[in-house]
């Protein structure tokens, strides 16, 4: 990838319960840089990072 190209990744979680959970990071060259978390029985995370942001 290359600056301004862009990653976008979802993570979902069907039937849950309002207490469930679920987080996606993404990862660049091993750091973390963007975490999204989601909640409830339909709880989806969705991060979105940009290169060179």
């Amino acid at each position: 990838m290359k600056q301004g190209d862009n990653l976008t990744i979802l993570a979902s979680l069907s039937g849950g319960t309002a207490a469930s959970e679920i987080t996606c990071a993404i990862l660049l060259d091993g750091k973390e840089v963007k975490k999204e978390t989601g909640r409830g029985v339909n709880a989806q995370a969705v991060p979105v990072y940009v290169i060179g942001q």
